[in-house]
């Protein structure tokens, strides 16, 4: 393949939600410098499966999955998988979230799961490898200030769905139990699929208010999958 005219990015290390920011990132770097954007999209334990499996084609990107045939990344620069291009930040382009759009397999299921709510609050509740964020009482104070909603639960640990399943009973909807509480041990394995993270990431997004783990004013910060939820949810209140 040529890729002359692409900005090449290398998606072999990072998690989802990492990866779609530096798209949106590169994507409009590429663009300003009229080239197209090349991504070199590995599956890997933080992420479990590929960009065609999930969304739907996004103008100007081509992703190459697995296989690049000795092509190599020239992004990102530096030592850490998710460097961004300065002054490319998702924060400035967070309406180019509107990109990633599921595939109809994957959107009907995140229809029916927000028809079955009907009006309803979530929450993205990240713990495992990540301390430092908002705790159990912040979401339960959150929750409470709110008592005539549902709440759909989306996280990352067995013992927070039954945490909050034990407190808020029938209003609790997740998409899908944990088989498994995760370990120090499973560190990077993450126990649900790419499908179910894009599921828990549009359902969340389409609450009528909406809480992520991120301690800052603006919902944004370390836990980049709290930050894409809070995109979206931003999107869908400007629609």
């Amino acid at each position: 393949m040529n890729t002359e005219n692409y900005i090449t990015l290398n998606l072999t290390q990072p998690g989802l939600c990492v990866r779609m920011y530096l798209i949106i990132s590169y994507l409009n770097h590429a663009r300003d410098n009229n080239k197209k954007l090349l991504c070199l999209w590995r599956k890997n334990d933080q992420c479990p499966g590929n960009f065609s499996e999930v969304f739907k084609e996004i103008d100007d990107v081509v992703f190459l999955e697995n296989d690049f045939k000795g092509i190599k990344g020239e992004y990102p620069k530096g030592k850490n998988s998710w460097n961004m291009i300065d002054g490319y930040w998702p924060s400035k382009y967070y309406k180019d979230y509107s990109l990633f759009k599921p595939i109809v397999k994957l959107q009907d299921k995140i229809d029916s799961i927000v028809n079955k709510l009907g009006d309803f609050i979530s929450l993205h509740v990240r713990r495992t490898d990540m301390p430092g964020l908002a705790s159990n009482s912040d979401f339960f104070e959150f929750i409470d200030e709110l008592p005539d909603f549902k709440i759909y639960l989306a996280c990352d640990q067995k013992s927070t769905q039954e945490t909050f399943l034990e407190k808020y009973g029938e209003r609790i909807l997740i998409n899908k139990p944990f088989k498994k509480e995760w370990t120090p041990q499973n560190k990077l394995q993450r126990s649900s699929s790419l499908e179910d993270a894009v599921i828990d990431l549009f359902v969340a997004s389409r609450a009528k208010y909406y809480k992520g783990s991120n301690k800052s004013e603006n919902g944004i910060g370390i836990s980049s999958f709290s930050g894409a939820i809070q995109y979206l949810y931003n999107l869908n209140q400007h629609d």
